[in-house]
């Protein structure tokens, strides 16, 4: 589960937060150092490296072979899956809040730039509806990255007026969410998730034509990234479903909550 660093108890909110991180880099560290990816497959060997973390922290990574080879290969109980990785978006949010997200996307490059040993996710609410001119934003993707520097150590004495609360997980890659504040998440439905699911069993029945080797595969749905374009679980919903997949998954990337539906 995620850990909050908390201003009261801080050290040892960073004592766990540095064990969490030292456990999770021990699975995704192989994979992020021996393969040449983008920006976007590290978030996605993150994310696995969270879900491998919460379901069994010994499990490791094998291999990250390219298409059209499953996401993953991994080692579990003598057995060699083949694991999927996808998310599961609403089509028709997607427009929003673009603009801030960028900020802090470019701020977590320049903090990178000053703390190159620091894997960190920072997640931000915001007091109000930041705007900003162009020739702002420099100063404010300064502000930001200098901000999360300190609240790192424990300080907060510098906190931007615009941003209401910051919380701080460790992560593999550096990497700011903004978290909306005016937005409404809808519920995931039992619709959603199987036409998710029957998407990735079109590339599931090439892979079983293709290896012999592959025991199992497995499939893993992520939601929740807390933004208007993100589904959240309905903990009324019975998500339980069929699937050619051996097992599926459907995980909450922030809240790292996860259902086994297949």
């Amino acid at each position: 589960m995620p850990i909050k660093l908390d201003p009261a108890n801080i050290r040892k909110s960073i004592n766990a937060f540095k064990k969490q991180t030292n456990e999770i880099g021990l699975i995704i560290n192989p994979i992020i150092n021996n393969y040449r990816l983008k920006e976007k497959e590290k978030l996605e060997v993150c994310q696995i490296g969270k879900f491998l973390y919460n379901i069994n922290p010994n499990l490791r990574i094998l291999e990250k072979p390219a298409p059209p080879n499953p996401d993953f290969i991994l080692n579990f109980e003598g057995k060699i899956i083949g694991l999927e990785h996808t998310r599961i978006i609403n089509a028709l949010k997607t427009q929003k809040f673009f603009s801030i997200s960028k900020l802090f996307d470019d701020a977590a490059i320049e903090f990178k730039t000053t703390n190159p040993e620091a894997k960190i996710c920072a997640t931000f609410r915001l007091n109000y509806n930041l705007t900003f001119k162009q020739q702002d934003k420099n100063n404010l993707i300064k502000t930001i990255s200098s901000f999360v520097s300190e609240a790192i150590k424990g300080n907060f004495e510098n906190q931007p007026d615009f941003i209401n609360e910051i919380n701080i997980f460790p992560n593999t890659i550096v990497s700011f969410k903004y978290l909306e504040g005016d937005f409404t998440s809808s519920y995931l439905t039992i619709t959603d998730l199987q036409k998710a699911i029957s998407a990735k069993e079109k590339k599931l029945q090439k892979y079983y034509s293709q290896s012999n080797l592959i025991n199992e595969f497995w499939l893993v749905l992520m939601i929740g990234s807390l933004n208007s374009a993100s589904f959240k679980i309905n903990e009324n919903e019975n998500y339980k479903t069929k699937s050619i997949f051996d097992k599926v998954f459907l995980m909450s990337d922030f809240s790292e909550n996860i259902i086994e539906i297949q």
